[in-house]
């Protein structure tokens, strides 16, 4: 938007792309976007007052980091990329040795929390949540069972979980990474979809 006029501003033409999920960055004037060209998507850093397009590659999820790099993940990795560098480069976080990555996201300034999940994508399935740190030689940690959730996501702080059991339909379920107990919210029915909100 201009300051001058309030008015909104084109940043970026579209062309042959559709951008879409734009996040600021925590420390610099730059969005991380999600592209997808129509062979493909991945993630990208813009900056919206030269109109650079950083590319980092191909990944299902990407999030902002507290100092500016980017946390990005596929099924089979997660791993941190410094989109200053050029060209970006990624530095392994977690490889796991078995189940797919569905979720990562920084719970801390060292700390990363990742949801793990085996079995058929498109169904339920036994979420596995590992913390692994930033900091130091690469670790693989033992996951940590949860429970049977679908579309599972993990609070800003890493201390819960929230998503969808297998069964009742529709009734989200909380779960306590720290304490292992789930929590069934009994209110409202037939809830599609939940985010977490950050307060500060």
């Amino acid at each position: 938007m201009r300051l001058d006029s309030g008015e909104p501003a084109l940043v970026l033409p579209s062309g042959d792309r559709a951008y879409s999920q734009p996040r600021f960055a925590p420390n610099v004037n730059a969005l991380l976007v999600r592209f997808d060209d129509g062979s493909g998507s991945g993630f990208a850093v813009l900056d919206p007052t030269t109109a650079e397009v950083i590319e980092l590659g191909t990944y299902d999820g990407a999030r902002w980091l507290p100092d500016g790099r980017v946390l990005a993940f596929s099924g089979g990795e997660v791993v941190v990329v410094d989109p200053m560098q050029s060209p970006p480069a990624a530095e392994t976080v977690l490889v796991p040795d078995s189940g797919r990555v569905i979720a990562a996201q920084s719970i801390g300034a060292e700390r990363v929390g990742v949801i793990l999940a085996g079995g058929d994508p498109l169904l339920p399935a036994l979420a596995y949540f590992v913390d692994v740190s930033l900091a130091g030689a690469f670790a693989a940690p033992e996951p940590q069972p949860t429970t049977f959730l679908n579309a599972p996501a993990l609070s800003p702080d890493g201390r819960f979980i929230a998503g969808m059991p297998l069964s009742p339909a529709g009734t989200p379920v909380f779960y306590d990474v720290v304490s292992g107990e789930a929590q069934t919210l009994r209110g409202p029915g037939g809830v599609k979809d939940l985010r977490w909100l950050a307060f500060r």
